[in-house]
């Protein structure tokens, strides 16, 4: 058996046929050859560049690693076990280790990002035996590179089908052999005759992946991290030689597909809405801040504490306490003018202390406090929609100090919140609904200390009293995140394990909860009763708390909640328009709790906004006339209509004619040509009357209810969806019923409706605003199918245009661009089979598209009850089949189909170009006489230029275009020959003999008139470019679609394939314009010429291009010319990237303190003569950096001499011992730099080179001379950040005056062990809180810090005992190199990615610094020289002088050998980083 089970995982095919006989039926024949799998394997980059060889398998649902892996790429894991309980008692544990892996992928614009994977740790994954070889591939896919091509040789990583986001697509199929493309790379997987791999998948035969593939299908499933106490609930456990059975169960099955388009994980997202790749990191960040409490300091119950998602370190936070105090004492002053809101403002702030969301600070928690602190300023915020809290609190973490606020520094996250429209959707569903609201929701997750600290706030209670300091210990609602926190909280709750049974009670928090509202329907009251008490249930276990549910059919919240504003101050402001106690709003829509009816809570009012809230009573509808503003304006239209809240369309005929009345005062205002004055501009009269009849009708919205339920008291069966669609010239819309069969009979109920206004410039038939609002139906049956949770029976869609019927039924792809998009989507969403025709005076949407007046919206309405044959059976509806219709809107389905408007727009060209008469156009044969008689009878009347007829293709024969590189001079030179062509014609056609002149006589008489006969004229150019476009149309057959699509049609004058359509548009002027192919040489002139013209982008130069052809794939050839235009490319050149090189072996690999050395000099300084004080003396700095350790040694180099750097270097070996290796600088790298350097440079050079490696190698060491190319500091980089590093520390010393020698030689040395003293592991400290530091003294002194050792020194075994002291001092520190330091050098800081290399044959630009763009020196690359990864690093520029040299050759006598014909060049060494490739090699070719 376990030999059968190490078959199963192998994509070796058993050559061994079956024992058993097969009988005749079972298998028709046994001759196929059953081919080798070839697995998807590929090289997978991590993110600190190492390779690894990896397995795509699309089958598996988890990640695996190897140990060994894991361990090579130095990876964070846990210790994890693994427990699967079967049946019977079985269970089965297994301990392994989860990884956390980065590796790269691409992205679609060519750049590299990290990417995520949790891996489960395995022995092995799989084995290869024998792998297929690049070149074997190559045969089949020559396109792909070999690199692309190469397979692993061993498999250390299998991804799952869980990261979605790297599977990979199909490019190219050869047989069963398939060519995939991913993030990753290129994969080829499949089969094939002639190719064999042998792999061994040891994966499936592993603990780990069998426990992990078991749990979806076991009785229960565990991972128990290691730091977690588990206690068996098992009675055995299952043996190794039992591990077989567990595969013999009949339910094991593949892993779930995601359950929408945006979750790539099989969860998805809160809110149900599509997240972006950065709003998805968010929403992992914020998640991992949250952290479950049942019980701490802040209070005894279950709840939630945050971090917040900082983007930088709080501490970056300046001292903000000034600005907010100031903020402070304006609102204080505010609320001294207004005592009622001073209490209820007082009584906030008191209240929040009670409930512990905000503690006053004490003075020694002030003291004892060392993090970073920001205070954040309150105001007044009047909220009339709330009895309780009237005013609120309003805390503004935006207000920025010094240019910075908090929120600058807080992630937001995603928009977590379900849509206002499906939850009032789920709450209309059932018969019975219920409405809660979680009290102060925000408020109900507590914040670290950090964050405490940085919610501090400023109070006092009166004028007399000092201002105090308070913190906020909960998230308040005036930071980023607070929303995305506070939803998160609550639906993390619902996800909490010991509620897994409450199924139904966890989707109502998820999808039936808007920010602190929760609302919820069911058509049984006892199963409702239960899902409120689950709910609150899971709210009270994470720490949040109900008001008082309020039920249908009962009254609303009758006590006040302890806590609330009301019952701290026991008075309540009451401000305008207030909500009165025992009103209820289900998320701005009222609702009458008794009579469950909805209404909309609208009002009229022009008063005066303070803090963003009328101050005025809202209007009665007997006030309205003589309260409203005249003049009225349109923006004060646009804004009482606008304040009609309505999200579910109960009342959009209303609303609609509101819209109506705006769109109708923006057309009176001019359309289009609106200014910012349009909106203050009074309304005429006709239109302010208008308006006040509309405002009367809005003040009476209020009073009209609608059904809170969808679903009728004993229903009988599933509902019928139907919709009502229509359209207008000034509206369209639709709307939908539930058609329900109940004891009482049929009933039916208004659901939704949604509208919308035409443009404003609409004209024409009505039929485009009908496909719109049969779109809009399609749409609405979509969105309640996806969300009211309502099992419909069948779906209706009914409307009054024969056109729109007709045309759902036909294919798309037929009509105009316009209907066939809208045709197409109606299709895909709905069956054409349920779209029916009725007469338009029982259409229920007909009202949307005109507007309607209260009176028409009533319960017994048609509006609301839809029409009376809704009622009826079907078989007595008026409705018609859109085959009785046919006949019918046969007419209007042709006039949308795309034929019919092309040849409309055709015919109408065609007329027009056969009436216009413009001058220099050709005229018929048989009009000329008449012509010439006109002129004979007026001698005075101008004469009309008779234009030649088309040559066509005769013009190739005389001219071959493709040796002209302009259409310019292509043009000329084709009316020239043309002209000649015609006079040499007029010669030979003499017929008289002795009449007929010379050549040159007729040359000659023609020349005489030189001002008219030597320039061509407008018409011989225009006649030439017309027989060039003949010639190019010639023998070329363009596509249907393509005629159809730009309508063309023959020119009968001039014989031109042209088309005008929507180009005659843009300049009436112009006739339209020839239709060229894409490999015409003509095309490419035209497209080089209209580039030249301005050098323009794609888009420019196209439009030119089609201002005098339209060339088919002109993007595409206009794109060609751009990418090859030089001008563009220095315009658009950018300096060379290459990708970081690796670190040489002597800075990664422990050694002796500077065994390897580098070695550079700074300066010059000026120091006072030690005798004679105003004796001024130059000296350099010299520095020695350890490349291992970074330790730095410094000394002084008193002058200019080879001796005096032969004694700073013998100082330096004196105190160091001698380096193994040293680097150091000639100082040629430094020409042309800035010139403060230039002593210094001039000193380096006059160093022998000979004398100092002479003198090194005496004691074994090797001198290594480097000559870097100019301009290119980071090539050295070592030296010069020990260079900077020692002048930051001379700064810090204050070691900028002028000293003498001694006294700066001391400044030197102290600098090098302040500079030795630096933690070289900073940025691992500060991202992992490390403590514990590592300097290059650690390894100098064997300490750290200015004290001396504080080991024990012992005299009877010192030589042993203090050896190995310091041995172990050497061995700690290169341990903590390794754990701490050695992890930075692991990460490219920059130039990521390989560009191409530099190759030899380039053109390219100097980018020298000192340089303008405008002065870049233009070379060409005569060598290059790559590293040993074959990566180009610095090259030789051959460059010419930018001044004018003779080259004459023919010059007699001695001054022709003294003048050299040759350009004198220049061979010039410099990095890549420092050119600009113009034109590469291969482009030259």
């Amino acid at each position: 058996m376990a030999d059968k089970f190490k078959r199963a995982f192998t994509n070796i095919t058993a050559k061994t046929n079956c024992g058993e006989k097969i009988q005749l039926g079972e298998i028709v024949s046994c001759a196929v050859e059953e081919l080798p799998v070839i697995l998807m394997l590929l090289e997978v980059t991590a993110n600190a560049g190492q390779k690894i060889g990896t397995l795509i398998d699309l089958a598996s649902d988890t990640n695996f690693i190897t140990h060994r892996a894991a361990r090579r790429l130095n990876l964070r894991s846990e210790n994890i076990t693994l427990v699967v309980h079967g049946v019977v008692g079985m269970a089965m544990k297994v301990k392994t280790r989860r990884y956390l892996l980065r590796v790269r992928v691409k992205m679609p614009r060519g750049t590299e990002r990290a990417h995520e994977l949790v891996c489960y740790g395995l022995n092995e994954i799989a084995n290869i035996h024998r792998v297929i070889k690049p070149e074997q591939l190559k045969k089949f896919f020559p396109e792909v590179s070999l690199g692309d091509l190469r397979r692993p040789e061993s498999i250390e990583l299998l991804i799952s089908h869980r990261e979605g986001r790297l599977s990979p697509q199909r490019v190219k199929v050869i047989g069963d052999l398939v060519l995939w493309e991913s993030p990753l790379g290129k994969i080829v997987g499949g089969a094939h005759p002639d190719l064999f791999e042998e792999v061994d998948m040891a994966a499936h035969r592993s603990g780990t992946h069998f426990a992990r593939s078991m749990r979806a299908t076991a009785v229960k499933y565990q991972e128990i991290i290691k730091t977690q106490e588990f206690t068996a609930e098992t009675k055995s456990t299952v043996a190794r030689r039992e591990f077989l059975d567990w595969w013999k169960w009949d339910s094991i099955g593949a892993a779930c597909e995601p359950k929408c388009g945006g979750c790539r994980c099989g969860n998805c997202q809160p809110g149900g809405k599509e997240m972006t790749l950065s709003e998805e990191r968010e929403l992992e960040i914020i998640r991992k801040g949250l952290t479950y409490i049942k019980a701490d300091a802040h209070s005894d119950e279950p709840h939630w504490d945050t971090k917040y998602p900082w983007i930088q370190d709080p501490s970056a936070l300046p001292y903000n306490r000034s600005g907010v105090e100031a903020t402070f004492l304006r609102t204080e002053k505010q609320l001294k003018k207004e005592p009622e809101w001073k209490m209820a403002y007082t009584a906030q702030v008191h209240e929040m202390v009670e409930r512990r969301a905000a503690k006053k600070l004490t003075k020694e928690m002030i003291a004892s406090w060392k993090g970073p602190v920001w205070y954040v300023s309150h105001l007044v915020a009047p909220n009339p929609h709330s009895v309780t809290t009237p005013v609120r609190l309003v805390w503004n973490s935006s207000q920025k100090f010094k240019g910075v606020s908090m929120n600058d520094l807080l992630l937001k996250g995603p928009d977590v919140l379900n849509s206002i429209r499906a939850v009032l959707l789920r709450f209309r569903r059932g018969v019975h609904a219920a409405l809660g609201d979680i009290r102060k929701m925000y408020n109900s997750v507590w914040l670290e200390n950090l964050e405490m600290h940085l919610h501090r706030f400023l109070w006092r209670n009166t004028e007399e009293e000092e201002i105090e300091e308070y913190a906020i210990t909960r998230v308040n609602i005036g930071d980023r995140p607070a929303g995305c926190i506070a939803q998160l909280a609550m639906r993390e709750t619902a996800k909490l394990p010991m509620f897994a049974h409450l199924e139904e009670e966890r989707r109502i928090l998820e999808e039936d909860a808007y920010v602190d509202d929760i609302l919820t329907s069911h058509n049984d009251l006892q199963k409702l009763d239960k899902d409120t008490k689950g709910v609150e249930e899971i709210l009270r276990t994470g720490g949040f708390f109900l008001k008082p549910w309020v039920r249908s059919g009962q009254s609303g919240r009758q006590e006040i909640v302890p806590g609330e504003q009301g019952a701290v101050s026991g008075t309540v402001l009451i401000l305008p328009n207030q909500i009165r106690k025992g009103d209820n709003k289900a998320l701005g829509v009222g609702y009458l709790v008794e009579e469950d009816k909805l209404y909309l809570m609208t009002s009229i009012n022009f008063s005066k906004r303070k803090k963003k809230m009328r101050v005025g009573q809202n209007l009665l509808e007997e006030e309205v006339r003589g309260k409203t503003p005249n003049p009225l304006t349109r923006r004060e239209l646009l804004s009482q209509v606008a304040s009609l809240y309505d999200p579910i369309g109960l009342v959009t005929p209303a609303k609609q004619k509101g819209a109506i009345l705006v769109r109708k005062a923006f057309q009176e205002a001019g359309g289009k040509t609106l200014t910012r004055n349009t909106w203050d501009k009074p309304l005429s009269e006709q239109l302010r009357e208008e308006a006040i009849k509309l405002f009367e009708e809005y003040t009476r919205l209020s009073q009209i209810t609608f059904h809170r339920s969808l679903t009728p008291v004993n229903w009988l069966g599933k509902p019928w969806g139907i919709t009502f669609s229509d359209g207008s010239e000034k509206s369209y819309g639709a709307v939908v019923y539930f058609r329900w069969e109940t004891e009482q009979g049929i009933q039916v109920r208004l659901v939704e409706s949604k509208a919308k206004l035409t443009p404003l410039d609409q004209k024409g038939e009505a039929v485009k605003a009908e496909i719109c609002g049969a779109v809009c139906a399609a749409r609405l049956r979509k969105y309640i199918e996806k969300h009211s949770h309502i099992e419909i029976e069948r779906w209706l869609h009914l409307l009054d245009s024969q056109t729109v019927v007709g045309a759902i039924q036909r294919d798309s792809y037929g009509y105009q661009s316009f209907f066939a998009n809208r045709v197409g989507e109606i299709q895909k969403s709905t069956s054409v089979e349920d779209w029916w025709w009725i007469p338009g005076g029982l259409n229920s949407a007909d009202i949307i598209t005109r507007g309607a007046a209260p009176e028409d919206l009533q319960e017994d309405s048609m509006w609301q009850n839809g029409p009376a044959f809704l009622r009826q059976p079907m078989e007595e509806w008026p409705q018609k089949s859109a085959k009785a219709i046919a006949a019918y809107a046969k007419e209007g389905i042709h006039k949308l189909q795309r034929k019919y408007f092309s040849a409309a727009l055709t015919r109408a060209q065609a007329k027009r170009n056969k009436n216009d008469i413009l001058p220099e156009v050709g005229v018929q044969k048989e009009n000329q006489s008449d012509a010439q008689q006109s002129r004979q009878n007026n001698p005075d009347e101008p004469k009309t230029k008779i234009r030649r007829p088309p040559a066509g293709s005769a013009v190739t024969k005389l001219i071959d275009i493709r040796k002209f590189s302009s259409l310019t001079r292509l043009i000329r030179v084709t009316a020239w020959v043309w002209r000649a062509a015609t006079k040499w014609k007029e010669v030979l056609t003499w017929n008289s003999a002795s009449d007929k002149p010379k050549w040159e006589e007729i040359l000659s008489t023609n020349w005489k008139s030189r001002g008219k006969q030597a320039v061509l004229t407008v018409g011989e150019c225009e006649d030439a470019l017309r027989d060039l476009f003949l010639a190019a149309q010639e023998g070329i057959t363009f596509q249907g679609t393509t005629l159809n699509r730009l309508a063309v049609y023959r020119d009968e004058e001039t014989g031109l394939l042209v088309c005008g359509g929507r180009f005659k548009i843009f300049d009436e002027d112009e006739t339209a314009v020839p239709i060229l192919p894409y490999e015409a040489w003509i095309s490419t002139l035209l497209a080089q010429e209209a580039h030249d013209a301005n050098h323009e982008e794609i888009a420019g130069t196209l439009l030119r291009m089609r201002k005098k052809a339209w060339v088919i794939k002109g993007r595409k050839l206009a794109k060609k010319r751009v990418d090859n235009c030089v001008v563009c490319r220095k315009a658009r050149a950018r300096k060379c990237q290459q990708i970081m090189s690796d670190l040489p072996p002597e800075r990664i690999t422990p050694a002796r303190p500077f065994e390897y050395t580098t070695v550079d000099l700074f300066g010059p300084y000026e120091v006072k003569d030690e005798v004679r004080k105003k004796v001024k003396l130059k000296l350099w700095g010299i520095v020695f950096c350890c490349m291992a350790s970074r330790a730095i040694h410094t000394d002084v180099v008193s002058d200019q001499s080879t001796e005096g750097f032969l004694l700073a270097y013998q100082r330096f070996t004196a105190l160091r011992g001698h380096p193994k290796k040293l680097w150091s600088d000639p100082g040629k790298n430094f020409v042309g730099a800035r010139p403060a350097l230039k002593e210094l440079y001039h000193f380096l050079d006059q160093q022998i080179t000979s004398e100092l490696e002479n003198e090194a190698s005496k004691h074994g060491t090797e001198w290594s001379w480097k000559i870097h190319p100019a301009d290119s500091p980071h090539r050295n980089g070592a030296a010069e950040a020990a260079v900077r590093t020692v002048k930051r520390a001379l700064h810090n010393m204050r070691g900028e005056g002028l000293f003498t020698w001694s006294e700066f030689q001391t400044f030197m040395l102290m600098a090098a062990n302040l500079a030795n003293e630096r933690p070289i592991d900073a940025r691992t400290q500060s991202r992992e809180d490390c403590i514990e530091y590592i300097s290059p003294n650690s390894l100098l002194l064997g300490r750290t810090g200015p004290r001396g050792d504080l080991g024990s020194f012992e005299f009877e075994d010192y030589s042993y005992k203090r050896l190995r002291v310091i041995q172990a001092e050497v061995n700690w520190f290169w341990r903590k190199w390794s754990h701490l330091a050695g992890p930075n050098l692991f990460v490219r800081s920059k130039w990521h990615t390989k560009q191409r290399n530099v190759a030899v044959g380039d053109v390219v630009w100097l980018a020298d610094q000192n340089a303008l763009r405008s002065q870049y020196k233009l070379g060409r690359v005569v060598n290059v020289n790559a590293d040993k990864e074959g990566i180009v690093r610095d090259a030789n520029i051959r460059t010419f002088p930018s001044y004018p040299i003779s080259t004459l050759k023919h010059v007699c006598g001695d001054k022709a050998k003294k003048r050299s014909t040759k350009i004198p060049a220049t061979i010039l060494h410099r990095d890549v980083r420092r050119l600009v490739v113009l034109l590469t090699v291969e482009e030259q070719k």
